[in-house]
């Protein structure tokens, strides 16, 4: 077996592999065994790496890429791949409604990693929502500030500093009546929930469902998108943000 590559002391045949996205026994696989968490798994729902396509990698339940969305690959995505959005038209949705996504009154999480191209007005991230004011949620960016809205309350994180052309961690994540968002794996906000009222919408990520003519489309990136039926522990999210490297769900 080679030295897969010789400018890095730490990467050969027989080192120890890391959680780090690198082949560090130069063995062909990246990871493999190092991150741990396999219980990451329970629970979840849907998991789009965007790696090939909006293939979900759990259920089956596929994203279809319209507009201009397309997959690209390289430094432009996180790992693998990811979901490149330019314009309002350029979205990835569901074909069908998928109940699961309405959560009611149930325990979630829902995480996503995004790099924006610009950061101009509000660029929703993902959704199942109807019209401009619900019912149903969405996931979106107001200025310095994410926003998790429901038909009956919202939460907004404090302002932060954001820059483009860089990947961000955005979970959001239900535990009994409490609802919190974090952001690079520290949370950022929280406030009671209760319910929220279902859509008949489709799941849509990158903009504003056609309901809303405003659209508020995401420019960028978008990678590693899934969700889960319960609400993760500090511990899982602290894995999946893994020092800003991410961590893949399903090997």
């Amino acid at each position: 077996m080679f030295d897969c590559d010789d400018t890095d002391p730490d990467i050969h045949p027989g080192a120890a592999e890391l959680c780090n996205t690198r082949d560090d026994d130069c063995d062909g696989a990246v990871d493999e065994g190092a991150c741990g968490g396999g219980e990451l798994e329970d629970g979840l729902l849907g998991y789009w790496p965007f790696d090939l396509g909006g293939e979900d990698l759990v259920a089956g339940r596929a994203l279809d890429l319209a507009g201009g969305a397309t997959i690209v690959t390289g430094p432009s995505a996180l790992r693998g791949g990811a979901l490149q959005l330019q314009t309002d038209d350029d979205y990835a949705v569901r074909s069908a409604d998928d109940e699961d996504f309405d959560f009611g009154a149930s325990d979630f999480t829902v995480q996503l990693w995004v790099s924006y191209d610009d950061l101009q007005g509000e660029q929703v991230l993902v959704e199942k929502f109807t019209g401009g004011s619900g019912p149903g949620w969405t996931l979106t960016r107001i200025g310095d500030s994410l926003q998790f809205y429901w038909w009956g309350g919202s939460v907004n994180t404090v302002p932060h500093p954001l820059v483009t052309h860089r990947y961000f961690h955005v979970v959001v994540r239900r535990a009994g009546p409490e609802l919190q968002v974090f952001f690079d794996g520290a949370p950022m906000a929280n406030a009671p929930i209760s319910t929220i009222e279902g859509s008949a919408n489709p799941l849509l990520v990158g903009r504003r469902n056609s309901g809303d003519p405003r659209g508020f489309g995401t420019r960028g990136r978008i990678d590693e998108l899934a969700i889960w039926a319960r609400g993760l522990s500090d511990t899982e999210l602290a894995l999946l943000f893994n020092g800003g490297l991410g961590h893949p769900l399903v090997p």
